[in-house]
């Protein structure tokens, strides 16, 4: 069977390892953000889609401790994902507009705040099902 990858799953697969984990990368903000530091959330919030190609759009959040790893943290997120070749076989392209930007986040004083948009386009990958 093919179908089009998860793009979330697919951009916490790409990061997990040098952010320290799967607790690091996700779709979803954890009640204990500050024990998670850095995170990367990625949540896909539109896009087309046709029987060969998707387009996802997805914000990507970055949270860091402080301006000093966040801001070169974020800028190197984007630069590996913009990069070619791409991370993953089945990105194809990538665009970032916004770029990466420091943006509030009130629920804590002790987490920073990087936002950015990125569209993608994305072909189709086997998927093995398990029994």
């Amino acid at each position: 069977m093919r179908d089009f990858p998860n793009i979330e799953r697919l951009i916490a697969s790409i990061f997990a390892a040098e952010l320290g984990g799967l607790g690091h990368v996700g779709s979803e903000t954890p009640d204990d953000l500050e024990a998670h530091l850095p995170f990367l959330r990625a949540v896909r919030i539109g896009g087309p889609r046709t029987h060969l190609i998707d387009y996802p759009v997805v914000e990507l959040s970055y949270f860091a401790a402080d301006e000093t790893t966040g801001a070169p943290g974020a800028s190197a997120i984007a630069n590996r994902l913009l990069a070619k070749p791409p991370p993953h076989p089945s990105l194809d392209f990538a665009v970032c507009e916004p770029a990466f930007r420091e943006v509030p986040w009130g629920v804590s004083e002790q987490v920073r705040h990087w936002g950015a948009t990125f569209a993608f386009e994305t072909r189709m990958v086997r998927v093995v099902l398990l029994p």
